[in-house]
C-alpha cells in the first residue's frame, strides 16, 4: 500500500504543469536626429516577461523611425529621426 502511495504522490508530482515564463531585461539606447544633427539621448531598462527566446531575437537590435513632418501649433519639425538599439539578456 505505501508503494502505491509513493508512486501516485510521484505521479501527482511530476505532473503539475510548470510556469515557465522567459523575463528579460532589455536596454534601450535611443538617439533623436533633427536633418541628421543629434538633438536628443536617452537610455532605459525595461523588464519584458511572458516573450519567447525566438520573439526576444525579432524585437533585439537596431530599429529605425522616421517622421518626414510634425506639426503642432507654429512648430514644425521636418526630418526627424530616432535610432533605437535594443540588447537583451534572460533574467532568472
Amino acid at each position: 500500500m505505501k508503494k502505491l502511495l509513493i508512486l501516485l504522490l510521484l505521479i501527482v508530482l511530476f505532473s503539475c504543469e510548470k510556469d515557465n515564463q522567459y523575463c528579460w531585461v532589455c536596454k534601450v539606447d535611443s538617439v533623436t536626429m533633427i536633418d541628421k544633427t543629434e538633438v536628443g539621448r536617452m537610455s532605459f531598462i525595461t523588464y519584458p516577461c511572458g516573450i519567447t527566446p525566438r520573439e526576444m531575437f525579432d524585437y533585439e537590435g537596431t530599429k529605425i523611425n522616421t517622421i518626414d513632418l510634425w506639426q503642432t501649433g507654429y512648430i514644425c519639425i521636418y526630418n526627424m529621426t530616432t535610432v533605437s538599439t535594443i540588447k537583451c539578456k534572460r533574467n532568472n
